[in-house]
């Protein structure tokens, strides 16, 4: 078997573990090794992996063990697709599913609010610390070179261009009160700087921690209109698909394209120095200084304890006042999906945009974090459906005058002629009807207690009552709904519109004489109407 993995896997080795966070190199080869004890241990003579079976796959598959035989998995497939002549054709078949067993993994679930929160602004105030220090050093280096020309100069200009020092010129220092570490830190990244940028990219875009680990330098593409893409390669996406692209927004330091970019600048002469001897290093974007090894200037190699010591040395607590310590990568991504996810209203096909409907369900709309949410959702339907069925509360001109004089009884609450004069004078006003109750909405509220529904949402509110007074906006809201038919299909116009519509032309503008609704429509026309933009320029 050593002969055929040196002959038929080392060449693919640089492209295929390129990057790969998890799993882990050694768990590759660790399920390599054994599926060498389970073929030895066999009564047959293996040749190699043209002689290997299915039988051989399956010993290594064992309960609870998913991320040993993906590995496998993973490596045959790659061996398979560059010499599709080697693999026997049940092996080809067996390598179209990952495992025997079914999986039970619980989905992580995202950060908090609190603690989200608290590790962007942490992370942003450190990249904020590391382009402030980078620029002074560099400041500094400039005088030194224009102004200095003594041996300690000399020094110190060394170790600002990345030479390591031998011990005596280190000893030599030493009375000058010079701090190699931090001066050889002046002018480039260091590996807490890389984490503080890798955590505010995390907590801003939708890609995977371990491909924001491995960005390489040439990784912005199409910038237009204050957007970006991001290339990145997605290890965990199989040998099919490999480059991935996100769209995100690109500016200030406050941005994920503004981010990637001050990346590229304060690391940008250690990647020319790495691309002038021909360094592999040099293609990628996290370069820096790092204290040991050769040269001091290269890629740093970030791993988990890196992330977690940076994650703890920002001081955020949890929502309880305890100390923030378990951080994890993948949950940055949970934490933006989940945001994501409220912001697209939980429909899926809109919120799964790297992800089939299935997947995006399973591993990040099925999490504890949103179950408020989905109960929500499921009252608000409720709501809507039985304002559907509700008798909305509208008043001709007469019957606002007689309830200015006696008051009206709605939903067994009773209704003063003084009390109704705040709805029905405008003060109370929303964009298509008055509001009887702000404070006290059957529908969405806010933390304040006051009604956070869609402005449509009056429609179908008992609080809300329709005068003549609100037909021009109602009408104009009309006229927009039936402009929509002609830019959506029949099922997705309904679903959107359909009720809002059957509710204005079927139960609140017969009430109205035609003479109120043709002058109502007759102001339509006017430039300024108490309605939405996007509804008021069509």
């Amino acid at each position: 078997m050593a002969t055929d993995l040196a002959r038929y896997f080392a060449p693919l080795l640089s492209h295929h573990f390129a990057g790969l966070a998890t799993p882990t190199v050694k768990q590759h080869e660790h399920v390599w090794r054994l599926l060498a004890r389970v073929v030895s241990g066999r009564d047959r003579r293996f040749v190699g992996l043209s002689s290997l079976e299915t039988a051989d796959i399956d010993a290594c598959d064992l309960p609870r063990r998913y991320s040993q035989i993906r590995c496998l998995i993973d490596d045959l497939r790659a061996i398979d697709e560059a010499h599709p002549e080697l693999l026997a054709s049940a092996v080809k078949r067996r390598l179209k599913k990952i495992s025997r067993h079914a999986q039970t993994s619980t989905p992580r679930e995202p950060y908090t609010e609190c603690v989200s929160n608290q590790l962007r602004s942490r992370a942003d105030e450190a990249v904020a610390a590391a382009r402030d220090r980078i620029f002074s050093g560099r400041k500094r280096a400039v005088e030194l070179r224009t102004n200095g020309c003594d041996w300690p100069t000399a020094l110190q200009l060394r170790i600002i261009d990345g030479e390591r020092l031998p011990q005596s010129d280190r000893d030599r220092l030493r009375p000058h009160s010079i701090d190699i570490r931090t001066l050889a830190e002046s002018t480039l990244l260091r590996t807490h700087d890389a984490c503080a940028f890798i955590i505010a990219l995390g907590l801003r875009c939708e890609m995977p921690f371990e491909c924001l680990r491995t960005l390489r330098a040439d990784c912005l593409k199409n910038p237009s209109g204050g957007f970006v893409d991001i290339e990145y390669r997605k290890s965990r996406g199989g040998t099919a698909v490999r480059i991935k692209r996100e769209r995100v927004r690109d500016g200030g330091i406050s941005t994920p394209g503004g981010l990637v970019r001050l990346a590229l600048e304060l690391s940008g002469p250690a990647r020319e120095r790495l691309a002038s001897s021909d360094h592999p290093d040099a293609a990628y974007l996290w370069l820096g200084y790092v204290q040991s090894g050769h040269p001091s200037w290269r890629r740093f190699r970030l791993d988990y304890n890196t992330f977690s010591l940076a994650a703890r040395s920002y001081g955020v607590t949890a929502d309880d006042g305890s100390p923030f310590e378990q951080f994890s990568g993948a949950r940055l991504r949970k934490t933006v999906k989940a945001a994501n996810y409220r912001r697209k209203g939980g429909h899926l096909r809109s919120f799964a945009t790297d992800h089939t409907p299935r997947a995006a369900s399973k591993h990040y709309a099925s999490v504890e974090a949103l179950a408020e949410d989905h109960a929500k959702a499921v009252e608000a339907a409720q709501e809507r459906l039985l304002g559907s069925a509700m008798t909305p509360l509208i008043l001709s001109p007469s019957e606002e005058e007689e309830a200015l004089l006696n008051g009206l009884e709605r939903q067994g609450r009773t209704f003063t002629g003084s009390e109704l004069v705040p709805a029905l004078s405008g003060s109370e006003d929303t964009f298509l009807g008055a509001c009887l109750d702000f404070w006290h909405s059957p529908l969405v509220t806010a933390e304040d207690g006051s009604c956070s529904s869609g402005f449509s949402s009056c429609l179908h509110c008992r609080n809300a009552v329709f005068t003549r007074r609100k037909l021009p906006a109602i009408i104009c809201y009309l006229d927009w709904i039936e402009d929509r038919r002609s830019i959506l299909s029949i099922s997705s116009w309904t679903a959107a519109h359909g009720l809002d519509h059957a509710r204005i032309t079927k139960q609140i503008l017969p009430r109205f004489s035609e003479k109120d609704v043709a002058h109502a429509r007759s102001r339509v026309t006017e430039s300024v109407l108490p309605v939405p933009l996007h509804i008021a320029r069509g």
